[in-house]
């Protein structure tokens, strides 16, 4: 027997026998193994959330969160399928690049544009994509963390063109199921820390749409007394199901939707 094949029979052997000690050992996290899962508008800064979809604990020495300038260093381990909150001192805004940084292949390992967020909103990483998740703790429609835009929802925000210029706006809802649906338990509110607007009494028929009217202090049937400028949450039964949210400086005559979960804007609305 040669020298060669005696030396790959020992490597052999030593692969075979410290392979289950070796297995266990932390490593470095690479590209593969840490993604960016989720990113919260805090109070003061801003929490991004980082997932480990590897088979290994990594190893987050070195590692940071970029934001132009701004940097976060990360610590610790993070076990396989774990998620580890990394908060930051700096607030991003509305389309900054947030960027994971590897230091083991001094580049980027993950990244993210900031989406539009307000405190008490997460976006996160689901099963069906980017959703965006209510996270009061504190309001009525907090007692547990929902996904709004839920594809689930029969009635959604279909149309809206924001009240100024000195002429009310209006709102226009979209039964996408089959059935009609009856709006008692449903209301719109600009925020998630106030009831809103009660939609008791109304119906949207099969694949039907409801356009309603927004006036502050009306008490009429088909005017809300609401007004918003910038964001409107559709809530069912203490629920967020949809939401819709437009640049606060949008030209008058303009109104804006949504496709495929980003707010689209029409020269020519189109109510009803």
């Amino acid at each position: 027997m040669n020298r060669t094949v005696i030396k790959s029979i020992c490597l052999l052997l030593v692969i075979f026998l410290f392979a289950p000690v070796l297995s266990g050992c932390e490593v470095p996290a690479g590209e593969a193994e840490l993604r960016l899962c989720g990113i919260e508008a805090l109070d003061s800064g801003t929490a991004v959330y980082l997932q480990n979809v590897g088979k290994s604990a990594a190893d987050l020495e070195g590692f940071g969160i970029e934001c132009g300038e701004d940097f976060s260093p990360l610590s610790g381990t993070l076990e396989p399928g774990g998620t580890y909150k990394a908060v930051c001192s700096f607030t991003p805004e509305d389309g900054d690049a947030l960027t994971l940084c590897s230091p083991h292949q001094q580049q980027s390992a993950d990244s993210l544009t900031v989406p539009w967020l307000i405190s008490g909103m997460s976006y996160r990483l689901s099963a069906e994509g980017w959703r965006y998740y209510t996270c009061l703790s504190d309001a009525p429609y907090a007692s547990a963390e929902e996904a709004l835009n839920d594809i689930s929802s029969p009635v959604i925000i279909n149309e809206v063109m924001p009240d100024g210029a000195g002429d009310p706006g209006w709102i226009e809802l979209h039964n996408v199921s089959d059935s009609a649906v009856e709006l008692s338990g449903y209301s719109l509110t600009p925020s998630l820390t106030s009831e809103g607007a009660s939609l008791a009494g109304r119906t949207v028929e099969p694949g039907g749409y409801l356009l309603l009217q927004m006036q502050s202090g009306s008490e009429m049937q088909d005017i809300l007394p609401l007004s918003c400028s910038g964001r409107l949450f559709l809530v069912c039964r203490g629920r967020a199901v949809y939401t819709l949210s437009w640049t606060p400086t949008l030209a008058p005559l303009l109104s804006c939707g949504s496709e495929n979960g980003k707010t689209v804007y029409y020269a020519s609305p189109t109510p009803g």
